[in-house]
């Protein structure tokens, strides 16, 4: 019985350490910049959302990785705050996480180029809402082919773009531009050129945003 009491321990043991070192990981891959300023402007490359018809606009730049699931969470709220808040432009850029998430840049790739064929936001999500079915699959390029199907782009020109260089250098530069504003997890946001803590909850993300939005508005002193 002592023995079997032992072994029994030891399994806790090893379950233990396994799920500390799993929470070490997590925290540091989505290790934020405290004081970090974004490096570079909006762009007319970016893909940018909101804000069309708004006489005063202010912008939310997103660092963001598709396979990650505190993006995918996220992407839930982001999706929100564009339909309730008409002066809000969202601009996402690619930050994959290359080193823990196999198919980070693959899937930044796959929305570049649906993107090509006008179906940025479309693919956005897709991949978000179904992160995990293709997360870890190592046929994820075949999975992507299929929702391009689903959004009825052309196939061919799905494929050749999604391994084309250009694509590959627009994934990098965003990556580029994150490490130079000191981004070092995901998501990052930065609120009008400057880097904010992740809200915890939807309301508290809606009042900064609308206290930024009333900032701009009011008049220099």
């Amino acid at each position: 019985m002592d023995k079997q009491a032992a072994t029994i321990w030891t399994i806790v043991i090893i379950v233990l350490t396994l799920i500390v070192v799993g929470i070490v990981a997590l925290v540091t891959a989505s290790k934020q910049p405290t004081n970090g300023v974004l490096s570079l402007p909006v762009q007319v490359d970016d893909w940018t959302i909101g804000g069309a018809n708004a006489t005063t606009t202010i912008s939310l730049v997103e660092y963001s990785d598709f396979q990650c699931p505190a993006c995918a969470f996220y992407a839930d709220w982001t999706r929100k705050l564009i339909l309730d808040i008409p002066e809000l432009r969202l601009t996402y850029r690619h930050f994959p996480l290359t080193k823990i998430h196999q198919n980070a840049d693959l899937s930044a790739r796959a929305a570049e180029a649906a993107g090509k064929q006008g179906r940025f936001w479309e693919m956005s999500e897709l991949l978000f809402t179904n992160r995990d079915k293709w997360a870890d699959d190592n046929k994820a390029e075949v999975i992507f082919s299929d929702y391009a199907q689903q959004l009825q782009l052309d196939p061919a020109k799905f494929t050749e773009d999604l391994n084309s260089q250009i694509t590959k250098n627009k994934v990098s530069q965003d990556l580029e531009s994150g490490l130079r504003s000191g981004v070092t997890g995901t998501p990052s946001f930065y609120l009008n050129g400057a880097f904010i803590n992740n809200p915890k909850t939807y309301e508290d993300f809606v009042r900064i945003i609308e206290d930024a939005l009333a900032a701009s508005a009011s008049p220099a002193v």
